[in-house]
């Protein structure tokens, strides 16, 4: 499916970080152009209205802990401080590389 997104404004990084009134051509799932269509022949199956939306890249967390999860509901009952300093970071620190891959 093609896809064309009309005036929106796009935060771009390459030439340089700007935010540019413009249109995006996606072609399935992969966006194929952005300003120009993609080839002479792109005809959009859909059309989306991107007046007064910034379109911008998803935004990922790759601050994780994982690992964490087996530690959960683990004295859940005290402060942050108490829970943190007293019972987590000890716990971590038993924690061997391996362990915290698998």
């Amino acid at each position: 499916m093609n896809i064309l997104i009309q005036n929106a404004h796009v935060l771009l990084f390459e030439p340089a970080f700007e935010v540019k009134r413009t249109d995006v051509y996606v072609s399935g799932s992969l966006i194929a152009s952005i300003g120009q269509p993609p080839t002479p022949g792109f005809i959009p199956d859909k059309t989306l209205d991107g007046r007064g939306k910034l379109l911008m890249p998803g935004l990922v967390n790759c601050h994780t802990h994982l690992y964490m999860t087996v530690m959960r509901n683990y004295a859940d009952d005290l402060s942050f401080g108490e829970w943190l300093f007293e019972r987590i970071m000890p716990t971590e620190d038993l924690i061997t590389p391996e362990d915290a891959y698998w």
